[in-house]
């Protein structure tokens, strides 16, 4: 074949479109406890007076009192923290039909704190305290039954568990039945119902539910179009340090729907998110950075950012870093680079990569010249509908045998997409309660937009 096939070296922007991944969400930490002054003296010894009384009452039996000792030992609160210790009062306190002890040993199990991490004990706890009606221990069942840990995968009796605890008014299962709902897992599908569980989490100030309302305000999923509503529940959630609507809310300050365009506003908020690890703000980070848009060019902390984003997994952002090291942008010239990052890329599916590592293979720049592998790529970029693609496909079999010709096509043909690797939708995570039993458990599905 005469003549090299021309690479589409054209870099990614911005594309506001929902893209379906949870939300890289820092866990609560239920340890951490809010600064206090120092104890007085007379407070100390009020203090140890009133463990002392707890631990002769629940070494007396009461399962009240083993269950706030527990609660104690678990945060180290008037006593040395001992997780193991929690667990022996939790226990303790469990088996005489304490609710939230019961939970608590849910919690314990399912982290693995204080004994072996059991999701199946996890599960039989959880169980016990949810058919008493508590529901953190509903919702927390609901999710096991969703990632199908400690017990068999089940969306419909996810589904049967969440709702037991949305209609107490919990804000997660409130949220995370939305999201069964919007998805048509183990009920049927139904965006109104799920927008409308969304919002009384949402109004609830649960961020993740926020972040969903957003979303769907955006993209008129369940409600009208609306991108002012979607600014301003992005921005209630992206507040809270929820990166997913920081991102978002981000994407709209740069685009100007629902606010004033702004860059510097949009940089600032990609900023907070990728500062926590978002793939999608740290590659929009890095598009702005690298214009010099919202704040000072800096080609160098262009890459910093768009490298971490490829790393996570983030197929734009791969393409992109493909791009610059077939042009020498801001990193060193070199195909065989390129050549990693278009087949990373390519792999999940990125039209664009997929014509690109067509054109290395097929002029051999970076990779041994393959037309076989040229031909798969060519033609799944062309069925992606990349214009061009196509006619490079047509073009490179003219210099391949009938085999060669249908080795690729088989080959194309059983092509499976690589999925990066992602955290679960609803998180099967919880916190110990110490107080009263709602609004404690961790879940939520993010169903997260970005570029």
């Amino acid at each position: 074949m005469k003549g090299k096939l021309s690479l589409v070296l054209a870099l990614c922007s911005i594309v506001s479109v929902p893209w379906r991944q949870v939300e890289c969400r820092q866990p609560q930490n239920p340890e951490k406890t809010d600064g206090a002054r120092a104890k007085t003296a007379a407070e100390w010894l009020a203090e140890q007076k009133k463990v002392a009384e707890l631990i002769q009452a629940a070494g007396a039996g009461d399962p009240s009192a083993q269950c706030s000792l527990g609660n104690r030992c678990y945060l180290g609160q008037g006593v040395p923290r001992n997780h193991k210790e929690a667990a022996k009062w939790y226990q303790k306190s469990a088996e005489q039909g304490n609710a939230q002890a019961q939970y608590n040993m849910g919690v314990l199990f399912s982290r693995g704190q204080g004994v072996a991490q059991d999701y199946k004990e996890a599960a039989k706890w959880y169980q016990k305290a949810a058919g008493q009606g508590a529901a953190d221990a509903q919702n927390s069942l609901g999710m096991l039954f969703n990632n199908g840990r400690g017990v068999p995968q089940d969306y419909e009796e996810a589904a049967l568990w969440f709702r037991k605890a949305a209609e107490q008014g919990h804000a997660e299962a409130q949220n995370n039945l939305a999201v069964l709902y919007n998805d048509g897992h183990g009920v049927p599908q139904n965006y109104p119902e799920a927008a409308q569980l969304f919002r009384r989490s949402a109004e609830q100030g649960y961020a993740p539910a926020q972040h969903n309302l957003a979303l769907r305000f955006e993209n008129g999923q369940g409600f009208p179009q609306d991108y002012k509503q979607a600014a301003d529940w992005y921005g209630k959630a992206a507040r809270q340090g929820y990166a997913a609507a920081q991102c978002g809310l981000g994407v709209l300050f740069d685009t100007g729907r629902g606010v004033s365009r702004d860059y510097a506003q949009a940089a600032e908020w990609y900023r907070k998110a990728a500062e926590q690890g978002c793939a999608e703000a740290e590659y929009n980070l890095a598009l702005l950075l690298d214009a010099g848009k919202g704040t000072p060019q800096d080609s160098t902390e262009a890459i910093k950012w768009l490298r971490k984003a490829g790393e996570l997994g983030f197929a734009p952002a791969q393409n992109n870093l493909a791009v610059k090291s077939m042009k020498g942008q801001g990193v060193p010239q070199d195909p065989k680079e390129a050549a990693q990052w278009f087949r990373k890329a390519a792999e999940q599916g990125h039209a664009s990569a997929q014509f690109n590592l067509g054109a290395l293979f097929s002029n051999g720049q970076g990779v041994e010249e393959d037309y076989v592998q040229a031909y798969v790529w060519f033609s799944l970029a062309a069925v992606a509908g990349l214009e061009n693609a196509a006619k490079a496909r047509d073009t490179i079999a003219q210099g391949m045998t009938p085999e060669q010709i249908a080795q690729a096509r088989d080959l194309a043909a059983k092509w499976k997409p690589v999925k990066p690797k992602e955290t679960p939708d609803i998180k099967s995570d919880a916190a110990v309660s110490t107080g009263t039993l709602r609004g404690k458990a961790e879940g939520g599905v993010s169903t997260r937009r970005g570029p």
